[in-house]
């Protein structure tokens, strides 16, 4: 079934009804969507032959939907998914081409077969350290060139993610930040330094540099590129053991 309703005008017409798909603690029906530059952002990169992933379910799953995306939702909510699937068609938008997994991603994702992903939404649980494992998991079946989206960076646990990150140059690309949202670019097909030394990881050694800047800040001024002279002193010890 091809959808019938335009990305951009599914992502308009969620706004004007705002639906209730989720559940809250108590079993009431609530509303936590997602925000609307995120949905745009979707709208505008999503095309009908990308393959797309989400932990989560909601509001994304239905723009996911209306771009005719090869896309799998993952929550342990069912009752949300059949609410996504009862709107989706009241709305004409086909979900023939969407997999809801009603489990919790940790289960689902060790053991993943999918194609190669073109976009991915980690927003599923925020507590530590559920985003790390959705993000480490997902890494390696993302595709050179595609992107990761990264909700709610507001969040502690979250923007440690999102901060690990930006600090991986070479592997990973900032592309947009949307508020609370950021969006990267996979650039490597190595998604993280896979050396055991922390060192050869400059989220680990900028996070040192600052440390010493700190530690002698008003004794010694600013050192350039403290981070990869950290790395080379301790390989230089390790050389001398």
């Amino acid at each position: 079934m091809k959808s019938g309703m335009q990305p951009n005008d599914a992502v308009t017409c969620l706004f004007e009804e705002r639906p209730f798909f989720h559940t809250a603690p108590d079993g009431q029906s609530t509303n936590w969507a997602i925000r609307k530059s995120v949905l745009d952002w979707l709208a505008a990169n999503v095309k009908p032959d990308s393959v797309t992933l989400e932990t989560g379910a909601g509001y994304s799953t239905v723009v996911f939907a209306s771009c005719g995306a090869r896309h799998t939702a993952i929550s342990p909510f069912g009752n949300e998914h059949a609410r996504i699937r009862d709107w989706c068609e009241r709305h004409g938008i086909g979900c023939d081409k969407v997999r809801f997994v009603a489990s919790a991603s940790q289960h689902v994702l060790p053991a993943l077969q999918t194609p190669p992903l073109d976009a991915v939404l980690i927003d599923g649980a925020h507590a530590f350290p559920f985003p790390y494992l959705d993000w480490f998991f997902l890494a390696e079946h993302l595709k050179v060139g595609g992107s990761v989206l990264v909700d709610d960076t507001q969040l502690r646990s979250v923007l440690i993610l999102k901060e690990f990150l930006l600090a991986e140059r070479g592997r990973w690309s900032l592309t947009a930040d949307l508020g609370q949202t950021a969006v990267f670019r996979k650039t490597s097909a190595e998604v993280f330094s896979k050396q055991a030394d922390w060192p050869a990881q400059p989220f680990c050694a900028d996070f040192e540099a600052r440390r010493l800047r700190q530690t002698f800040r008003g004794r010694v001024k600013a050192i350039p590129l403290l981070g990869p002279l950290v790395h080379q002193g301790y390989r230089l010890l390790r050389m001398r053991r």
